[in-house]
């Protein structure tokens, strides 16, 4: 059984055996992440409301599966496909 930690706008934090989830109360059962700190957790929170774009991959990840704003979504997309470039690699070594 998961304890509710907080409540923050419409972003509920659970602590379960594991870990940490972030659920948002006005989205269906998808609209959820998990870490493995609370401070994680509060942080995306803050990322989402401020509708700012989270550097990490993962933290990119997890604020597309919470928000239910189309358009934020869309600014994550185009700046994840902005961010693969190609590396280089020496083969002459």
């Amino acid at each position: 059984m998961a304890k509710v930690v907080d409540v923050i706008h419409e972003y509920k934090i659970l602590k379960t055996k594991r870990d940490f989830v972030v659920i948002n109360t006005r989205g269906n059962n998808c609209n959820h992440s998990h870490f493995l700190h609370e401070r994680a957790a509060r942080n995306l929170i803050d990322i989402v409301l401020r509708k700012q774009i989270p550097k990490s991959i993962y933290f990119q990840e997890a604020a597309k599966r919470i928000i239910l704003d189309e358009s934020y979504e869309e600014k994550i997309i185009l700046n994840q496909r902005k961010s693969k470039k190609e590396r280089y690699v020496n083969y002459c070594r």
